[in-house]
C-alpha cells in the first residue's frame, strides 16, 4: 500500500496546557503509572526527544550549586538537574573525520518543583539503583514502542480525541518556552538542536504576527 503522507508537512499543533494535564493525570498512581509520568515530565517538561528521555540513567540526576552576585554577597542556590549524556546524533567519534555532521553535545537541564515530586514519586517506586531511569520491574531499558502505544492510551483515557504522539510534548515544550520569553537561541540549546533554522521550525506559526511591526516604529 502506498504512503500517501510520504513527504507531506503537517502544521505544528502541540497538546493544549489543559490537554498535557489531562494526560498526567491518565498515567494513575500505580507503579507503570508513575514510571510513566516520570517519562512525560522529561519530554514536557525538559524537551527531551524521546529516546534521549529512555536513555537518562539515574546516575544522571544530580544536584549542582549555582552562584550569583546580589548587592555584593554571593547567592547559592540548589537546583536539581537531569543531565542528557546521549542526545540525537551523539557518537564518540561524531564529526571527527570531517565529513559526519556536527557532533551532537551532551546537554543539561534544571527540574521545576512539580516536576522533583514527580520524580520523586517514581524513584521512591523504582529504588535508587543505577541503571536506566525509565525501566521494567527488572530494571531493564523500556523500548520506543512502548512508548508509541502508551501515548495513544492515555489520550483515550484522558478523553482527548485526536492524535497524541511523544514528539508532541516535545513541540509543546517549545512554545511554553517562547511563551514564557525565552528567545530563539536559548530553546535551541534546551531542544539540543544542532541548527537554529530546525528550531524556528519548531515555533513556526506560535510567533505572534510581526508584520506590522516595522510599520509601528519611530521616526529616524
Amino acid at each position: 500500500m502506498a504512503d500517501f503522507n510520504r513527504g507531506d508537512h503537517f502544521p505544528v499543533d502541540p497538546p493544549t496546557r489543559d490537554e498535557v494535564a489531562r494526560l498526567f493525570d491518565a498515567c494513575g498512581t500505580t507503579w507503570t503509572g508513575r514510571r510513566d509520568a516520570c517519562l512525560l515530565m522529561l519530554m514536557y517538561r525538559l524537551g527531551l526527544r524521546c529516546n534521549e528521555a529512555l536513555t537518562v540513567k539515574y546516575e544522571d540526576i544530580r544536584t549542582i550549586v549555582q552562584r550569583r552576585m546580589v548587592e555584593g554577597q554571593v547567592e547559592e542556590n540548589k537546583v536539581q538537574t537531569v543531565r542528557v549524556m546521549h542526545p540525537k546524533g551523539w557518537s564518540p567519534k561524531s564529526g571527527k573525520d570531517g565529513k559526519t555532521r556536527r557532533p551532537a553535545r551532551p546537554r543539561e537541564a534544571g527540574l521545576d518543583t512539580k516536576s522533583i515530586d514527580i520524580l520523586d514519586a517514581w524513584i521512591q517506586q523504582r529504588g535508587d539503583h543505577p541503571g536506566p531511569l525509565i525501566c521494567t520491574n527488572k530494571g531493564k531499558r523500556i523500548n520506543t514502542s512502548h512508548v508509541r502505544r502508551l501515548m495513544p492510551t492515555l489520550a483515550r483515557r484522558a478523553g482527548i480525541p485526536r492524535r497524541m504522539h511523544a514528539h508532541a510534548l516535545r513541540h509543546a515544550f517549545a512554545r511554553e518556552m517562547l511563551e514564557e520569553g525565552l528567545n530563539l537561541k536559548q530553546i535551541q540549546h534546551l531542544l539540543g538542536h544542532n541548527y537554529i533554522a530546525t528550531t524556528a521550525g519548531y515555533v513556526e506559526g506560535l510567533v505572534p504576527d510581526v508584520v506590522g511591526l516595522t510599520a509601528a516604529r519611530g521616526s529616524w
